[in-house]
């Protein structure tokens, strides 16, 4: 069984002789790829994504009376705000780590107190 470390050489050594240099995508390069990808996965997302996480999260609001949510990488947009209102209602707590300052920022707006009342009318923080 191979542990992490030889996995991670041999992504290096792969890397090194194919010398493609690795560089940071600029915020335009980001957005195109990110929009790419959320439409060529949107019927993935219709038809699979969302009705899961919408019957997780009615499950588990029945069991619980809060609820929280945490994203790694949304992007511009939370996956969150496409599940119905009425299990959006569900969810008091909401927390993204967004690397790129771009998108952190779409996200900051859409979360705005005033804003909340639309998407997420019971958020706490």
């Amino acid at each position: 069984m191979a542990t992490l470390n030889s996995l991670r050489e041999t992504l290096k050594q792969t890397v090194e002789v194919k010398g493609s240099p690795m560089q940071e995508l600029t915020d335009k390069q980001y957005r195109s790829g990110f929009a790419v990808m959320r439409d060529a996965e949107w019927g993935t997302y219709q038809g699979f994504i969302i009705p899961q996480l919408s019957e997780l999260i009615e499950s588990l609001s029945t069991s619980r009376g809060r609820l929280s949510g945490l994203e790694i990488g949304p992007g511009p947009t939370s996956v969150l705000e496409h599940i119905p209102g009425h299990l959006r209602r569900k969810i008091k707590q909401y927390h993204a780590f967004e690397p790129r300052e771009l998108f952190a920022t779409s996200l900051e707006q859409t979360f705005a107190p005033f804003n909340k009342n639309i998407l997420f009318p019971y958020l706490d923080s």
